[in-house]
């Protein structure tokens, strides 16, 4: 039932008379291909460039994050 698409996590958690959902999400522990799915998913997403508050010099940024701008 927790790993049906069509019901979320809160419906398992009313069918199961769970009070909390954390009692709920300890039979719900990832397998390892849809962590690796997830994995692949984030990683080929582009990169954001980052961007820093503005008054801060690049010599400052290149310091402290060593990207620099």
């Amino acid at each position: 039932m927790a790993r049906d698409f069509c019901l979320s996590l809160v419906d398992v958690q009313t069918v199961m008379r769970h009070a909390d959902l954390a009692t709920t999400s300890r039979y719900t522990p990832p397998r390892l291909d849809e962590v690796i799915d997830r994995l692949a998913e984030h990683y080929a997403l582009p990169r954001q460039r980052a961007v820093y508050a503005t008054g801060y010099s690049p010599e400052d940024i290149q310091a402290v994050f060593g990207g620099g701008q």
